[in-house]
């Protein structure tokens, strides 16, 4: 990805780290402190957001409590896709897959929940290059630390 030049700017996409944060804290609020301890263990790992060319503007995927959204609602399509996925917690091995491809970590930034400088999980954004209208996304993530946490998203429908 930084030898060529970036089908999407991954700036311009938006991470609303306002509504991560508060989410984040209602979590917090109900009894799920990891995530404010140095090195915590994968504990989280969800889709924020996805991104293509037919939306550049992207859509936020719905991520709260027992409910989470299965599907985008908009229909995607075109020549490239993003999808931030959100880890809480610290992970060491991270895949994504579209349509059974491997898609590349096109970038990955910190995320500090609470502003205790110290760095609570990562926004990471996936990306695929080539035609599309459709497809399934699936993504796993595996804890750096004990006890080696694997957390999946198992089938994405991008409509």
């Amino acid at each position: 990805m930084k030898n060529h030049e970036k089908p999407v700017d991954l700036d311009d996409l938006n991470l609303d780290m306002e509504n991560v944060a508060l989410m984040m804290e209602d979590m917090s609020a109900q009894g799920n402190n990891s995530i404010k301890t140095p090195a915590a263990p994968l504990t989280d790992f969800y889709i924020y957001g996805v991104y293509s060319e037919d939306q550049p503007d992207g859509e936020r995927i719905q991520h709260s409590g027992s409910f989470y959204q299965t599907a985008t609602a908009l229909d995607h399509g075109g020549s490239w896709l993003v999808v931030i996925t959100i880890e809480v917690g610290y992970a060491g091995r991270r895949f994504a897959y579209f349509k059974n491809s491997p898609m590349q970590l096109a970038d990955k930034d910190s995320l500090d929940f609470d502003g205790d400088s110290i760095i609570d999980g990562y926004a990471c954004y996936w990306l695929y290059e080539g035609d599309f209208t459709n497809g399934m996304f699936k993504a796993n993530s595996k804890s750096i630390n004990s006890p080696w946490n694997t957390e999946n998203i198992p089938n994405f429908n991008i409509r």
